[in-house]
Order: C-alpha cells, then sequence, then structure tokens
C-alpha cells in the first residue's frame, strides 16, 4: 500500500528471496503525499517514490511501479477498480507469488488503505487468470495468467504457515527501513 510497507513488513524475506535468484517487482499503490512531517505535498510525494527506490535496491527488487492513487483514502477507492489495476500488473509481470497484507488479519490492522489493497490483492489472484475479467488488457498483448502462490504479512496473523529465519538479511531489511526517512520521521512524530 505504502513505500515503507515492503522493508517494514517484509523486507528480510525479500532480500532472502532476491539473494536466491528470484526476481521481485513492487507495486507501490499508493503516493504517501501526507506520510512526512513538515513538508509540501508535492515534496513528500517525491521523496518518498525515492526512498522507495532507494529501498527497493537495498533489498534486491528488480523493478518498481507507482499507481499513484492518494494516500489513507484507499477506502473511497472502487475495490473493482484497484483490483483491476492489480489484475493488470499481474498479467504483465506474470508472478508464481504474490505477497501483501493478509485479508484474514483484517480485525487486527488498523490502516484502511491495507485492509483494501489486500482484498483487492486476493481477489486479483484469482480472477487474474479468467478470460472474462478485463478483457480489454488483452488488446494491449496481455492474457490471463494464474499465479501459484500467496504470501501475506501482517501485524498479527491469526494464522501463521509459514516462518523464515532472516538472520542473515535482516541487515539489508534494516538498510531497507533506513532509506524511508521521511515516513519514519512522521511516525516517531506521532509518538512525540
Amino acid at each position: 500500500a505504502h513505500a515503507d510497507d515492503p522493508a517494514i513488513f517484509a523486507g528480510g524475506v525479500l532480500a532472502m528471496f532476491a539473494e536466491a535468484g528470484w526476481r521481485i517487482h513492487a507495486l507501490r499503490v499508493t503516493d504517501d503525499r501526507w506520510d512526512s512531517v513538515g513538508l509540501p505535498e508535492a515534496e513528500t510525494i517525491t521523496r518518498n517514490a525515492q526512498e522507495f527506490r532507494a529501498a527497493a535496491k537495498a533489498l534486491g527488487i528488480a523493478s518498481v511501479q507507482d499507481l499513484g492513487l492518494q494516500t489513507d483514502v484507499l477506502g473511497d477507492v472502487s475495490r473493482v477498480a484497484l483490483r483491476e489495476r492489480i489484475i493488470h500488473a499481474i498479467r504483465r509481470e506474470k508472478p508464481y507469488a504474490l505477497m501483501c497484507f493478509d485479508p484474514n488479519s483484517l480485525f487486527y490492522e488498523d490502516n484502511l488503505d491495507h485492509k483494501v489493497l489486500a482484498e483487492a490483492v486476493d481477489e486479483a489472484f484469482w480472477t487474474a487468470m479468467f478470460d472474462k475479467h478485463h478483457p480489454e488488457h488483452f488488446a494491449e498483448g496481455l492474457a490471463p495468467h494464474g499465479c501459484v502462490e500467496r504470501w501475506y504479512f501482517g501485524r498479527s496473523i491469526p494464522a501463521v504457515t509459514h516462518v523464515f529465519d532472516t538472520s542473515a538479511t535482516l541487515d539489508r531489511q534494516m538498510q531497507a527501513v533506513a532509506c524511508h526517512a521521511t515516513p519514519i520521521a512522521n511516525m516517531a512524530r506521532q509518538y512525540a
């Protein structure tokens, strides 16, 4: 949902996958325009985008794409329209697996952007493989694509199915998290 989510929630695993030779693509959904302290929105958007790319590089992420939706108001976005953008990305990149917030732990999640995205990704996982869902994509040369696995993370997971030892990539995760100086300053300000 936000620029800092991959590094904070799954950075060690992403770095581990990258080191194992996986090609990782990151889809940043929002523009993080309100995730700063004392900066104008335009500068906040620019800084968070730059920091996202620096963190992605630190984790070994091969490519990034920004949808540019306004942050903290995904609840106002059509769920079908958001799902369509994710289906488009799935059909374009043809991933083996998807990684996102756990749609089953939404009770424990306090960020609506995370909840909305989790539901959209969960539906896009299976709808991307059907030719009746968004056939307009086919005019661009895209085709239905089915991912094999879904990997979910969250603040509190009701049923943990996998645990990864990321001790070997913890330093890379911390390096990636440190790239997000703008949102980290905003988070620290909330607790001051």
